[in-house]
């Protein structure tokens, strides 16, 4: 977290859940109903960091990527 994003993982508390009402685009193959308070930072070279707080669980969604 601290080495890959702009946030200090000490902080990722104080910042919002991801409003998925309607779901970013980027994030649509992700259940975010079943996920626990879910944060996403975008990762620079398009890809989004998804982490469940507080159980920790993490998702990496590359965008543009091939399926």
């Amino acid at each position: 977290m601290d080495a890959e994003t702009v946030y200090s993982g000490a902080d990722i508390e104080d910042h919002p859940v991801v409003d998925w009402t309607p779901g970013p685009v980027e994030l649509a193959d992700l259940d975010l109903d079943s996920i626990s308070r879910p944060w996403d930072e975008g990762l620079a070279g398009g890809g989004s960091l998804v982490l469940e707080r507080p159980l920790g669980r993490g998702w990496l969604v590359i965008h543009k990527g091939g399926r």
